[in-house]
């Protein structure tokens, strides 16, 4: 059964399309992807992602907990750090990515959407820990681009968080959690809160900066140019290594799927930039460009607006994963010249 948005009525009338997304139906777009895209990377968006999930640990071992069940040590982080991590299972294989907030008294974890009772019965099983799924209980707004400070403070001016840090405090009469975190590759601010009203009055702080209401669809977009894995498409399956996400590994710490990970592996994560027109998908082949041999395959595809260019993220095989390589990808039949890339596409 599809959850509806808590906000569905107040999308609706902004215009939005909705979509289902991991079991909720959230809006894809308001005016266009491509409008919404460029407000973010120009200006200023605002998402509605209540659709992530919403954990919490506590206990008297809720740092033993969240050290034995990610690849980070918590045991180097003080209250106010944000940490993206992740948690595997015993082969090193990724159960999900997320990040976690180190309160005062208690972890608050944000994982996936429609992973929070897998995440939740993981830790409770494998941790000597108590993790509570709290999801239904609070919204999580994403106010993202160069403006969103400027924004929030027309809100909220007392001292904001730096990059990867966050507060609790009171904003407009709730308490609220604000993280400067995103999955745009923009500045931008997270609000976990009860608040309804928030998201409406965020949009009206920002209409001088030309703020827009922004879908799913803008945020894969963003995600994507920035180089940023989607869970489903990139990682289930997948060890960090294979992900080129080893930097997210501290081996300093014993966890769930240390032993397990190896870095001899076959196949690594690439970007994938056209050179032809055209917009790869998920699941197009990558062949070599001069034998024709398949030799990966395309997890993430679709059209960059700031490049005015086909974009990817695929698995190759390691002997072919160089940047500068020409592969192409196979579009149905219709080959695709593409270039692997260092970095992130924008």
């Amino acid at each position: 059964m599809v959850e509806r948005a808590v906000l569905y009525d107040a999308h609706e009338a902004l215009g939005a399309k909705f979509t289902d997304f991991s079991g909720f139906e959230m809006p894809l777009y308001y005016s266009s992807i491509v409008e919404e895209h460029l407000a973010v990377r120009r200006a200023v968006g605002l998402f509605d992602v209540s659709h992530m999930s919403k954990v919490f640990v506590e206990g008297e071992r809720d740092q033993e907990t969240m050290s034995r069940v990610t690849t980070s040590d918590p045991s180097k982080l003080s209250y106010g750090r944000v940490k993206y991590t992740m948690i595997l299972d015993e082969g090193g294989k990724i159960i999900d990515d997320l990040t976690y907030m180190v309160m005062k008294d208690r972890y608050l974890l944000v994982p996936n959407a429609g992973k929070a009772k897998r995440i939740e019965s993981w830790i409770n099983e494998k941790s000597p820990g108590k993790a509570i799924d709290r999801s239904k209980e609070y919204l999580i707004f994403a106010l993202q681009g160069p403006l969103a400070e400027k924004t929030l403070l027309k809100l909220y001016s007392k001292d904001l968080p730096k990059r990867f840090r966050f507060i609790e405090t009171e904003l407009e009469g709730y308490e609220t959690i604000v993280s400067r975190t995103g999955y745009t590759g923009e500045d931008g601010f997270e609000f976990i809160t009860k608040n309804k009203e928030l998201f409406m009055k965020l949009l009206e702080s920002g209409k001088e900066f030309g703020i827009k209401p922004c879908g799913l669809g803008a945020r894969d977009s963003l995600r994507l140019e920035k180089c940023m894995c989607l869970a489903g498409n990139e990682l289930e399956g997948r060890t960090p290594i294979e992900a080129n996400l080893e930097w997210v590994i501290d081996w300093d710490h014993e966890f769930i799927g240390k032993n397990s990970l190896n870095r001899d592996v076959k196949e690594l994560l690439v970007p994938l930039l056209l050179e032809d027109k055209g917009v790869p998908r998920h699941g197009y082949p990558i062949k070599n460009n001069k034998n024709d041999k398949n030799i990966g395959v395309v997890t993430s595809g679709g059209f960059s607006p700031v490049l005015e260019k086909g974009i990817a993220l695929g698995y190759v095989e390691k002997e072919e994963a160089i940047a500068g390589n020409e592969v192409y990808i196979d579009a149905r039949g219709k080959e695709l010249k593409a270039k692997i890339i260092k970095g992130t596409f924008v």
